[in-house]
Parts: structure tokens; sequence; C-alpha cells
């Protein structure tokens, strides 16, 4: 038999975000988070089996980080995953450059708005 629920159920909002469905940036935030981590386990070891097959890049994007056995296939694995959450989710993680703030070049003193506006003007 088919049970009764009421609309309450769907209006019903937990204090705990419901992790169904993941957004997309994600899992590939958590990937990207396994892959760094199968890096650093090939590097520390410095095992690079010989004959491994080379994997096509629609392969690197789904393949189990535990699979890959060579750094380049990571390293390359790394790359698609970083392009993806730029293109597809506009996230960057390049850093960001750092910019100091605008100093007077004759007295040393931080240039305020004010004052750039003045000499835009």
């Amino acid at each position: 038999t088919m049970g009764y629920f009421s609309r309450q159920a769907i209006d019903y909002r937990p204090q705990h975000p419901d992790h169904c469905f993941v957004p997309r940036h994600r899992l590939l935030l958590w990937r990207l988070d396994d892959l760094q981590d199968r890096l650093a386990q090939l590097q520390e070891t410095d095992l690079q089996p010989d004959g491994d097959p080379w994997y096509p890049d629609r392969e690197l994007r789904t393949i189990l980080p535990r699979d890959l056995r060579r750094v380049a296939d990571v390293e390359r694995a790394i790359l698609l995953v970083t392009q993806e959450l730029e293109v597809r989710c506009q996230i960057s993680l390049s850093p960001e450059p750092k910019t100091e703030p605008l100093q007077d070049e004759l007295t040393g003193d931080q240039v305020t708005m004010e004052e750039l506006f003045a000499l835009a003007a």
C-alpha cells in the first residue's frame, strides 16, 4: 500500500545540509584532494612501473586515483580537474597575486582613495 506524505515533509529543512545531491564543484574538489594524496604517495615511493598503460583524458577524468601508477598520469589528472573547476565551476585554484597598497613615491605614505580620484580628475 502507498502511504500518505504531507506537504510538511517537503518543506522541512533540517539544520544540517542534505548531502544526497553533491554539487559538481564539491566532487571535483574531493577528487583533486585524492589525486594530490596519490601524487604524494607515488613521489614518496619513487616506484615507476614499466609498461603501464597510457590513459587518454577521457579515462583520466574518471579513473580511481589508487589505480594510477605513474606520476605523469596523476599530474595530468590533476591538471584536468583544475581546468574543469575553472571552466565549469568558475573556481580558480591559482594563488591570487598579493598587491601591496599604493604608496606615495616621495613621502612613502599610503595613498588614499580620495588622492587617487583627485589625481585622475
